[in-house]
């Protein structure tokens, strides 16, 4: 009898299932792993838009944490949409705790800050929070070009830039971050993993697809997936990468819904 690796995924719900937990799950099974999911909002959202964010009290998302791993400890935990203050509070007061008793499980933050239509899915309040607290305690972190920016206060930043200050960062917090390259200008897709000491970069061609709903969840647990199975860093982001090309490339020719299609995650 074996037990796959598991993987807690922390994170807001998408009805239309390309994106947030949804999309975590498939994703973690995808990639040999089983999924536990707490729900951190339900959202009001299709493949068009987000029309509403409605948080879950956290005291319920505590209970179900506390519950989880009074059974089984996860091999990583993967972050997503956390939504608000409140909510952002009891995860660092949560993790912080499981992190003493857990060194060895690595915590991946998907910085999920607004959504692709603009709609803000952290509270801007609670930014500072998430910049200060809660990503000192994560393996990797894994912003795009936008979120990047955004997190280091540099609106106009080039990649090269935005990979050196996020070296100098993950060099103060000991950790490592992904500069995905997706919202890029290039015909080509570049991510970046960037360690305290070295920076590794993956290229592909980029794929033209209005089916790109969800990839920073799907790409997020792909890792969290793999970094689970080797706690290997670099083995994981190349095999995330592959997986999340290979997703895109297969969902082209996918309809569901009048917007922002989904990845073919299975």
């Amino acid at each position: 009898m074996t037990t796959p690796p598991i993987i807690l995924t922390i994170a807001g719900s998408d009805p239309s299932g390309g994106a947030g937990i949804q999309a975590d799950i498939k994703t973690i099974h995808a990639c040999d792993g089983y999924a536990f999911s707490v729900i951190t909002a339900i959202t009001a959202q299709n493949t068009q838009k987000v029309d509403a964010v409605y948080p879950v009290p956290p005291e319920q998302i505590r209970h179900c944490l506390d519950i989880l791993i009074e059974d089984q400890i996860p091999d990583a935990i993967k972050l997503g949409m956390l939504a608000n203050e409140e909510i952002l509070h009891t995860l660092i007061e949560w993790l912080t705790h499981f992190k003493q008793q857990h060194p060895q499980v690595p915590i991946i933050a998907d910085t999920v800050l607004i959504s692709s239509s603009g709609t803000p899915l952290l509270e801007l309040e609670a930014i500072a929070l998430f910049k200060t607290q809660l990503l000192p305690l994560c393996h990797t972190f894994t912003p795009n070009l936008l979120e990047a920016r955004h997190l280091l206060n540099l609106t106009n930043a080039d990649e090269a830039t935005l990979i050196s200050s996020l070296q100098d960062w993950v060099k103060q917090m000991n950790n490592f971050a992904i500069l995905k390259g997706g919202h890029s200008d290039s015909d080509h897709c570049t991510d970046t993993l960037i360690t305290p000491k070295n920076i590794f970069t993956l290229n592909s061609p980029k794929i033209c697809t209005p089916n790109l709903h969800g990839t920073g969840c799907t790409f997020a647990s792909a890792y969290a997936s793999f970094l689970a199975q080797t706690q290997d860093a670099y083995f994981a982001f190349t095999q995330a990468k592959q997986y999340i090309t290979q997703a895109i490339e297969q969902g082209q020719n996918i309809k569901i819904g009048q917007g922002n299609g989904p990845l073919k995650h299975l």
